[in-house]
């Protein structure tokens, strides 16, 4: 019995430390031709045996309560499963933003932890950008091009100082006899599945201590 728990252990161990160094590898695809979108997540892990498909064929601005929000439909594959298709529709409305916006507003420390964490942590590989415009207008069409690399070549070097981070294709093409617009964002996102826990434990702890805080001001308004 002594000799069937400590195997029991040491397997619960083992089977920890592998979900904990897991590797998480997203891929993320955006395009936009015109007035279509198109949005491809693909997620890859169990250390290969997981691999899932998101596509977001259609997304929307529309108005809930007069106010603005996205709206998509999307569908699953699961390549385990591939003829599983689940179909998926969502709105998501200002107040969502708003309010995980103030969640993090009360706690800018929170938010600065987070942030100096998952810097050390999240790599960025093959980082594409591949932008296609035309106007009539060929001089308005040649200012865009100078405030389109006037605004992605500083936030290209602040990713490269901060994060493990590559690019793939970076590429802004102007057209000055037509009107078209094709916008295309790609990149690999990897991560190891601890520092999801580890983040989750950096919340738990915090809104731990900010709850101590609290009693303890209550008492001492209390005791005066």
């Amino acid at each position: 019995m002594l000799k069937f728990l400590m195997m029991l252990l040491i397997f619960v161990a083992l089977l920890s430390i592998l979900l904990y160094l897991m590797p998480v590898r997203i891929k993320l695809k955006t395009v936009r031709r015109n007035n279509d979108d198109m949005i491809s997540v693909k997620i890859k892990t169990l250390y290969g045996i997981m691999n899932v498909n998101f596509e977001v064929p259609l997304l929307d601005i529309v108005f809930v309560n007069n106010k603005p929000a996205l709206k998509y439909k999307a569908k699953i594959e699961s390549n385990k499963t591939s003829k599983l298709w689940k179909k998926v529709s969502k709105i998501f409305t200002v107040e969502d933003f708003q309010n995980l916006k103030k969640y993090f507003h009360h706690d800018p420390e929170l938010l600065h932890q987070m942030k100096n964490y998952w810097m050390k942590r999240l790599a960025i590989y093959e980082f594409t950008f591949i932008l296609k415009y035309g106007l009539s207008d060929a001089a308005l069409a040649a200012i865009l091009y100078g405030f389109a690399w006037a605004a992605i070549g500083p936030l290209l070097a602040l990713l490269q100082n901060n994060l493990r981070f590559t690019i793939k294709d970076v590429t802004i093409t102007p057209y000055f006899d037509r009107e078209t617009f094709m916008a295309e964002f790609s990149c690999i996102i990897k991560f190891k599945f601890g520092d999801i826990i580890n983040t989750g434990i950096m919340v738990l702890r915090r809104r731990a201590q900010r709850k101590r805080i609290e009693h303890g001001l209550k008492e001492k308004l209390n005791a005066s």
